[in-house]
């Protein structure tokens, strides 16, 4: 069975996507922030395919320890869906340095730095 990290799982996408991915078959692991928001957000879904993972994407760290479990316990990662996103909604010259460093930190760096530890396994 096919291996997929959905980031965001708990976002409207995201969460849209974990039940598409596990309906065609495949095993899912939904990351989000917070693991009691993952239990809420599935908690009509039982199954083995479904494994739910708490981590902050912001957190370099975090995302090398979350793909590092997950690749040993299934052995390879055969896809990733990137849905995790800050949204910020506020006149551009209101904004603060640390919110736009957030939002990168998410938006990009998880995304290159997922991509690149995939590509290494």
């Amino acid at each position: 069975m096919k291996e997929i990290i959905v980031t965001g799982a708990c976002g409207g996408l995201g969460k849209a996507i974990v039940k598409r991915l596990i309906f065609e078959g495949y095993s899912v692991w939904a990351v989000a922030r917070d693991i009691e928001q993952l239990d809420q957000c599935f908690a009509g879904i039982s199954c083995n395919s479904l494994h739910k993972y708490a981590c902050d994407l912001s957190q370099e760290s975090e995302l090398i320890a979350m793909v590092k479990t997950i690749a040993s316990q299934t052995g390879t990662i055969g896809g990733l869906v990137h849905c995790a996103g800050l949204n910020r909604f506020i006149p551009l010259h209101l904004i603060k340095q640390e919110q736009i460093e957030e939002m990168f930190k998410i938006h990009v760096f998880a995304a290159i730095t997922l991509c690149s530890l995939n590509c290494t396994l």
